[in-house]
């Protein structure tokens, strides 16, 4: 393994490269003496097989990501406070009535909520702003799971199109 450090656009990045990538560099640049620094203007594309793994995440502006096969969200705990920038998918369990308020509302955010309650009927309350398709629940009976789905259209709580449904 070989480092070398490709200057361009003002910036420089320390890259790893296997040997014989270094080679084909070598060879693109009519034989560059590699171990000394080098500055190019160079756009590269690069294709991995089998990536498994984006950590840091990675901004799309402007790009659409397409043909994905599955979409594997995390699982957190919520509260009653629903903080749209957390995880897309929560589950909450409810010992007490419970009134739910929204915090960081933005464009394209969604949440689905699994709620869970004990053995006590609970009341529900939620923003006064969020728009409910179909009938908004007062309350969720005892031992019952939930299903509270949230999509903001605008970046307001009035652009929260919320559904809710209950098992039998």
């Amino acid at each position: 393994m070989t480092w070398v450090t490709i200057t361009g656009a003002g910036t420089t990045t320390a890259t790893k490269f296997h040997g014989d990538v270094m080679n084909k560099i070598n060879d693109m640049f009519g034989g560059v003496d590699i171990t000394d620094t080098v500055s190019i203007n160079v756009n590269v594309t690069w294709a991995f097989a089998g990536l498994t793994t984006l950590t840091g995440g990675a901004d799309l502006v402007g790009a659409n990501a397409d043909n994905i096969q599955n979409l594997i969200h995390d699982l957190s705990t919520a509260t009653s406070a629903i903080n749209f920038a957390g995880d897309e998918l929560q589950e909450i369990s409810i010992v007490a009535n419970t009134t739910f308020i929204g915090t960081g509302y933005a464009t394209g955010k969604s949440k689905v909520i699994k709620i869970t309650t004990d053995g006590t009927l609970r009341t529900l309350a939620f923003p006064a702003g969020w728009v409910f398709v179909g009938a908004k629940p007062a309350d969720q009976a005892a031992t019952k799971e939930g299903i509270l789905s949230l999509t903001c259209f605008t970046g307001a709580e009035a652009g929260v199109i919320a559904s809710y449904a209950v098992e039998e």
